[in-house]
């Protein structure tokens, strides 16, 4: 790294020097491949090699070219092509701009933007076009995949805001998990009256509904694993009645012959309470 011959380019060439051009991002070979791509990294440096100026070694390079360099992954091949300028004071060169080799193709189209990294399979993309009115983000692994947004404040105060004034589509073939440590509110309003909402609130020990109507469409559902049906109302009030009936129409056998209750008339009147005993709120179906 300290060799001087990692310095060709400040002096010239074979008493010339190419003023611009294209080289070919290189890794020097008495390095240790990791560490020196890290310093690049650090420093905004890399090593380049053009046919004409030969071997230059710490050409800067600016912060946006640097996120799509990629480096050769052995001594003897080529990677990014570069465009270079050379510095008329210092003689030294700095690189310009990134460039397709010619086994590379662009995907772009006009009206769009289109930011690409690609490694053993593996693509990171972000692509736009204000023609469509499109957006999007795409990652393809061979193994796994992952896309974080993280928002953090040291008082517990980051918000993350999506508004849309159209649907909301998520889809997961594996499962989907939600995580909230305070209070879960989630509001419908019906977007021609305000006033008209339905809201759902859920903490760490109780979740609660308020709406005007709360329907559950299942086929089979307990409480607290419950094994005890449930009694349906209208059949309940039916049973309740013929009894009430029944026990009603009973009699008693005395001197005089077969004669009616003497509280039939308070046992007739439990059927008109036995409606008051049906919610008006809560419904259930066999």
């Amino acid at each position: 790294m300290r060799d001087a011959s990692y310095n060709l380019g400040v002096n010239p060439i074979h008493a010339k020097v190419w003023s611009a051009g294209i080289a070919f991002v290189i890794i020097p070979s008495d390095v240790d491949r990791a560490e020196y791509i890290a310093e690049c990294f650090r420093t905004s440096t890399v090593s380049i090699f053009s046919e004409h100026n030969g071997y230059s070694n710490r050409v800067q390079i600016d912060l946006f070219s640097l996120n799509f360099v990629n480096f050769p992954t052995e001594t003897n091949e080529f990677g990014s092509a570069v465009a270079f300028t050379i510095e008329p004071v210092s003689k030294r060169p700095f690189i310009t701009g990134i460039f397709f080799k010619d086994d590379q193709i662009s995907q772009l189209k006009e009206h769009q933007f289109r930011f690409r990294r690609e490694l053993d399979g593996n693509i990171v993309e972000l692509m736009g076009s204000p023609q469509d009115g499109f957006l999007g983000f795409n990652v393809k692994a061979v193994n796994g995949g992952e896309v974080a947004i993280s928002v953090e404040s040291d008082d517990d105060s980051g918000k993350l805001n999506v508004t849309i004034d159209g649907d909301i589509n998520l889809q997961a073939l594996g499962n989907t998990t939600i995580k909230q440590f305070n209070k879960l509110s989630i509001v419908t309003v019906d977007r021609d009256n305000e006033n008209e909402l339905s809201i759902f609130e859920q903490n760490s020990t109780q979740h609660e509904f308020f709406d005007k109507e709360h329907k559950v469409n299942t086929q089979k559902f307990s409480i607290n694993n419950g094994q005890e049906p449930l009694i349906l109302g209208k059949v309940w009030k039916k049973f309740m009645d013929d009894c009430i009936d029944e026990i009603g129409k009973s009699t008693v056998l005395t001197p005089l012959g077969q004669m009616p209750l003497l509280n039939k008339a308070q046992i007739i009147a439990f059927k008109e309470k036995t409606s008051s005993m049906l919610s008006e709120i809560g419904f259930i179906n066999k």
